[in-house]
């Protein structure tokens, strides 16, 4: 009989390590999705953190492909890694609106340092305080636009102040760039 109960206590232990194996694969199954699922909910009155209705209106107007090149230096002092973190978040709402017209390109700088002065972004000074002491570093941070042989730039983006209307603007500067050049060859 004493057997029977200790095989039973060995089955109980060999089904909760298979039930916590198949719980953990579960979590880390749902975090690959969502990490490749981009959505945001806005919730403030006024729609504060919402693409305007004219920015979807100019993105619907993209016929090719827009290609966003994003240049910032790694580890950024405050504020301005949550710069890049705020315009990762603007730039996940523009490819959802646009779909297959956006693509967005963070450059590693590590891998492609002289990248951004290609188009035309120039690494600024930054005061950085480390250690009680103010010093001075160079970074990146810029944005390129390519859209069919056509490049505009933000080189940069120190605050996230109006970054929606810039980048809109841009765009939109492009696009009428584009409409611009078909008018004189249909005429």
């Amino acid at each position: 009989m004493k057997d029977f109960f200790d095989k039973i206590k060995e089955l109980r232990k060999v089904d909760l390590f298979i039930t916590l194996l198949f719980l953990i694969l579960n979590i880390f199954l749902i975090i690959n999705i969502f990490e490749k699922i981009y959505f945001r909910f806005d919730l403030t009155n006024d729609k504060k953190y919402s693409l305007s209705a004219y920015t979807k209106e100019i993105l619907k107007d993209v016929k090719t492909t827009l290609t966003i090149k994003v240049f910032f230096s790694p580890n950024l002092p405050a504020p301005h890694n949550s710069h890049e973190r705020y315009l990762r978040d603007l730039l996940g709402e523009y490819k959802l609106i646009a779909r297959d017209k956006i693509k967005i390109d963070f450059v590693d700088l590590k891998k492609e340092p002289n990248l951004p002065k290609d188009y035309g972004i120039y690494p600024i000074m930054l005061q950085v305080v480390e250690k009680d002491q103010v010093q001075y570093k160079n970074a990146y941070v810029g944005v390129a636009f390519i859209y069919g042989d056509m490049i505009e730039k933000i080189p940069q983006l120190t605050t996230t102040e109006g970054l929606e209307y810039k980048i809109t603007t841009t765009i939109k500067k492009m696009l009428d760039k584009v409409n611009q050049l078909e008018n004189l060859t249909e005429d």
